[in-house]
């Protein structure tokens, strides 16, 4: 039983190493399910978000509150475009210098035709985390849309506050969305 496991070529352990034999098909097979459900479950998630938009939409719109539905739906958008791309910029910029940093010789006991394979693999799971990454920092942001919009909408209050000597609108509408921005 221990020799099906050896890793040594010869029976008395001086050759080579065995290869490790991997299936290249079977590996771009599995790839291309896994991004056909993927894409089926973001299809779904489309959809499904698509279908509480439009139901809030007309909610909002017979209070006659329409305007404050699209500003606020807009502000969510678009603070998840920005989100994300900033996230993806980040995750892209640093795996682009981890590959290049871990780019030359490979001394793996599998044969070149697997190790492409494998160098594929990784660089779909590369892709992968960084879209999923880039996905939950754009929806965090998304989600803090009234700290963003009580920022930009700030107010003085001609009261200033007497230990720091600042107005009290700076620590209503400035100061949650600085502490937001660095622990983001």
């Amino acid at each position: 039983m221990a020799e099906d496991f050896s890793r040594n070529g010869g029976e008395d352990g001086s050759g080579p190493p065995d290869q490790i034999a991997i299936d290249p098909n079977a590996i771009g097979s599995l790839i291309k399910w896994a991004l056909a459900v993927v894409g089926l479950i973001a299809l779904f998630g489309v959809f499904s978000f698509g279908r509480g938009l439009y139901t809030d939409l007309l909610w909002y719109d017979s209070l006659g509150f329409r305007a404050v539905f699209v500003k606020i739906t807009l502000t969510r958008i678009i603070l998840f475009a920005v989100g994300s791309a900033l996230a993806a910029l980040a995750l892209g910029a640093s795996i682009r210098i981890a590959y290049a940093k871990s780019a030359g010789p490979a001394r793996l006991p599998i044969p070149p035709e697997a190790a492409a394979s494998l160098t594929r693999v990784v660089a779909v799971a590369a892709v992968a985390a960084t879209v999923v990454l880039s996905v939950i920092f754009g929806s965090v942001l998304s989600g803090n849309w009234e700290l963003f919009l009580r920022f930009t909408n700030a107010a003085r209050f001609d009261a200033t506050d007497p230990v720091f000597g600042m107005d009290l609108g700076f620590f209503i509408f400035n100061l949650p969305m600085y502490s937001f921005a660095q622990g983001w």
